[in-house]
């Protein structure tokens, strides 16, 4: 299975490393659980997430940025 990862960036640039990521199926799955980790985080701290993005990667393959957004 493979191993993704799940960094952080901060709206100045800083990254939140992810040392150990997740194994996961595929790359849907990868997203969905992004997306998922960051509805949590959003809300246990809404504003303090305003303008991050999080990447996700599989190896040196970057998947995609997903940018964290306040819940409607």
């Amino acid at each position: 299975m493979p191993r993704y990862k799940f960094p952080l960036f901060s709206p100045a640039g800083e990254l939140v490393a992810d040392e150990d990521g997740v194994d996961l199926p595929d790359d849907d799955v990868a997203r969905k659980y992004g997306e998922s980790v960051i509805s949590e985080l959003l809300r246990d701290e809404p504003e303090g997430y305003f303008g991050w993005k999080m990447q996700i990667k599989n190896g040196d393959r970057v998947l995609a940025f997903i940018p964290f957004s306040k819940p409607n």
